[in-house]
């Protein structure tokens, strides 16, 4: 049996441009998105001097509202809880924890630094991911061997306490539900699933090498029955697992932004389990209709980066769950763009193909 799926050619399609802002002097990192209790929608970019704080309701016209200023940094990566954000960053000073319930008049600031019995410090981190119940997990910081550490912010979402640690690889992103952590290990180039329901003592459940043996992230469906994992290396597969069973994982099906170029995929999401929005360096922001996992189509594109690409410039990550439906997208020399989609799904021909 075989698939057949036809992909629209043009460059962009089906991902409209709406507004633009530069940082002129500053590169940017990641992106995450916060909705305020009025509706307003602010994206929040990571940038090299901090977190600017951009009110985006009208997409055509987004607005500034505040640059909060933290350690200097290249990486940074962000993600919120209730009305607060955090945004790790790797050159130290603590995990930025601001505080957006007072927008847009305010954003009260803090840095977390945790200090073990022994006196050592994590106070830096690659990435971050808050599950479901609270948990704070910071991964790729030079603290507990660059594993994850584990903190509650149920307890004290401004510093929260210590619940333990991973520390048996260096992981660089994760997703965390139902007290299982998905470890994207770059440099092992492997994805490791880890029962965190004891945080005091996780336990590995299975592993398994991503095409390119260089894992970046990774991204689950809701009913936990497939993950789509993103290696970045020029020529790249965003990569779709069938995980219904642990000791049987299967891959099901890969596919490229722009097959035939070096082209490299940084961050694959979700949105409702029929669409991967992937961050591409080169190409942008890259829309695959999912919802047959074992045939998945490209059916939007939106390139913000149109300078000569050295491979690592452009898109670095992208926000697509503002209840209006638009979307933004950091890129690192340009600023922030805010886009509107169109989620068309593909048209798919499947059958037995026979040589005749």
């Amino acid at each position: 049996a075989a698939c057949l799926s036809l992909t629209a050619s043009a460059q962009n399609f089906n991902l409209d441009f709406r507004s633009n802002i530069p940082y002129p002097g500053y590169t940017c990192s990641s992106c995450w998105g916060y909705t305020d209790d009025d509706g307003t929608e602010y994206a929040l970019v990571g940038t090299s001097f901090g977190v600017s704080i951009v009110d985006i309701t009208d997409p055509d016209n987004p607005e500034v509202k505040f640059n909060v200023l933290h350690t200097p940094s290249f990486w940074r990566e962000i993600k919120t809880y209730g009305h607060y954000a955090y945004a790790t960053n790797e050159d130290g000073g603590g995990l930025l924890v601001m505080d957006l319930q007072y927008l847009p008049d305010s954003v009260p600031q803090y840095s977390f630094v945790y200090t073990d019995p022994n006196g050592f410090q994590q106070n830096d981190g690659h990435e971050l991911w808050i599950d479901e119940k609270g948990r704070l997990f910071i991964v790729g910081g030079a603290y507990w061997g660059a594993g994850a550490t584990i903190f509650d912010l149920t307890a004290d979402p401004i510093n929260p306490p210590f619940l333990g640690a991973y520390e048996n690889h260096y992981i660089h992103s994760t997703y965390v539900r139902n007290d299982t952590m998905w470890a994207s290990e770059i440099f092992d180039g492997q994805l490791e699933v880890i029962d965190v329901s004891n945080p005091a003592s996780p336990s590995l459940m299975a592993s398994w090498h991503t095409p390119g043996n260089f894992t970046h992230n990774s991204w689950l469906t809701s009913d936990g029955n497939h993950l789509f994992t993103a290696d970045e290396i020029p020529g790249s597969y965003v990569t779709a697992y069938d995980v219904s069973e642990l000791d049987n994982v299967t891959e099901v099906d890969k596919i490229q932004s722009t097959p035939g170029t070096s082209v490299i995929a940084h961050n694959v999401h979700l949105l409702n389990d029929t669409f991967a929005v992937v961050a591409y360096y080169c190409d942008g922001v890259v829309l695959f209709d999912v919802a047959h996992p074992d045939n998945m189509v490209k059916v939007g594109s939106y390139d913000t980066y149109l300078s000569a690409c050295n491979g690592y410039n452009g898109t670095w990550g992208v926000y697509p769950w503002f209840p209006s439906g638009n979307m933004i997208a950091s890129n690192i020399e340009d600023g922030l763009f805010v886009l509107t989609p169109h989620y068309t799904q593909a048209s798919r021909i499947e059958g037995t193909v026979t040589d005749t």
